[in-house]
This record gives structure tokens, C-alpha cells and sequence, in this order.
């Protein structure tokens, strides 16, 4: 029986620290990514991404001064997200990256999110043995790899939404404080320090948790293409 499984990968992380370092706020969603070989064995990405959480323009200037991105360039835009052609620098064969380790360890990519506090991947795992093999040789990507959610894969995760931990935690959160009250009991300020993130960040958390939600409830059991940018 094969495993879903949602793991974080604490920065700092290969490649992109510079850029989120200037622009915290933003949130990168993983399009596709091919990771390909140069003609002296070294591995670069070119990687599709869409950009939600910062300007654009701000966030391709932070991308243009990350000593790890090559070149940059914007796709299309559509409504509040933004497509971006991302390729990186080449990485000598010796450096692990996120890809062929997943790759080494029979794992398929199913969605992955960047941010400021790491990389967020849920992917599919033959067995817990690979999984644990793979986290042990994540940590050589990332400073720390943790696992938030696991799952069966036919089964799927009770009652989950879809949310990420951080969603799951903020929804919690403004709950208990009374945020949803009528009238409000905290503000939006206060909850954001209390969570330790920006106001514009908390927000973010509770916008596209509360849309999981609501898309749950009212289309259950459509699939519906995933958001983990928040």
C-alpha cells in the first residue's frame, strides 16, 4: 500500500534563500520542474512557479540578485497569480537537490509549495521504508525534514480540506480568539503577532484556508486543482 505523505523542508534550502530573504511574503506554487544535466555533469532547474503574496515586479527583482537563479521571466498573470520561467545556476554532481532524491527513493511529486519558511512537498511513497530513507537524505536539501501529514493513498486524509499545517493552525487559531465573531474579538493584528507572521500573511493563511473549507462543503468529493501556496 503506498503512502501520501506532506513534508516540509526548513530553510535554509538550496537555492532561492536571497530571494524570499527580500520578499518574505511571497508564496511560490510548483507548476512543473525538469532538472537537467550540463555538459560537465552538473545539474540546473528550469522550473515553472506561480507567484502569489508579493508584486511581481518586486519579487523578479529579488529573483534577478539570487546568486542561484540564472534568469527569470514572467509567463502570464492570471488574476492574483503570476507564472514565472525560473532557471537555476548548475549544482556540481556531488550536491544533493530535492528531485533526484525524490527520484532515488521511487517517490512521485504529486505538489509542492515555497515560502519563506521552507519548501512543502506532498508526494507519494512505495512504502514507509522509502519514506524514511527519503527524509534521512532530505536533510542534506533542507536544514530540517519534517512530516506533517501521512496517509494511505486510497484513502486519503480524514477531513483534512486539503489545508496545509500552518493553515490548518492559523483557522484554529482565529477560532479560538474569536476572530469570526460578529463583532470580531481580535483584530487581525493582534492575531498575526500572537502567530508571529505579517498581518498580510496571516491573512493570506485564513483567506485560502476558509476557500478549502467552503469548496468542501460545497462541491464534496470534486476534484478541483490544488493551491498549496499558503
Amino acid at each position: 500500500m503506498s503512502l501520501i505523505s506532506e513534508v516540509t523542508l526548513s530553510v535554509p534550502i538550496i537555492f532561492f534563500e536571497d530571494a524570499f530573504d527580500r520578499e518574505p511574503d511571497a508564496v511560490w506554487t510548483l507548476e512543473a520542474a525538469h532538472d537537467l544535466t550540463d555538459d560537465s555533469g552538473g545539474t540546473y532547474y528550469v522550473s515553472f512557479w506561480w507567484l502569489t503574496g508579493c508584486p511581481a515586479p518586486d519579487f523578479e527583482a529579488a529573483l534577478d540578485a539570487d546568486p542561484t537563479v540564472r534568469c527569470t521571466r514572467q509567463v502570464c498573470s492570471l488574476n492574483d497569480r503570476t507564472l514565472f520561467r525560473v532557471k537555476t545556476v548548475s549544482f556540481p554532481p556531488e550536491q544533493p537537490l530535492l528531485v533526484p532524491t525524490l527520484r532515488a527513493h521511487d517517490a512521485t511529486h504529486i505538489d509542492a509549495t515555497r515560502d519563506a519558511e521552507g519548501l512543502h512537498v506532498r508526494a507519494r511513497f512505495p512504502d514507509r521504508d522509502a519514506l524514511n530513507a527519503f527524509l534521512d537524505a532530505a536533510e542534506a536539501v533542507g536544514r530540517r525534514a519534517d512530516v506533517h501529514r501521512l496517509y494511505a493513498a486510497e484513502s486519503g486524509p480524514a477531513d483534512s480540506h486539503d489545508l496545509t499545517e500552518r493553515q490548518r493552525a492559523a483557522l484554529e487559531l482565529a477560532h479560538e480568539r474569536g476572530y469570526y465573531e460578529t463583532p470580531s474579538e481580535v483584530t487581525l493584528e493582534a492575531l498575526a503577532e500572537e502567530f508571529g507572521v505579517t498581518p498580510q500573511t496571516l491573512s493570506r493563511h485564513l483567506r485560502v484556508a476558509v476557500e478549502k473549507v467552503v469548496a468542501d462543503a460545497v462541491r464534496p468529493g470534486t476534484p478541483r486543482l490544488q493551491d498549496p501556496s499558503q
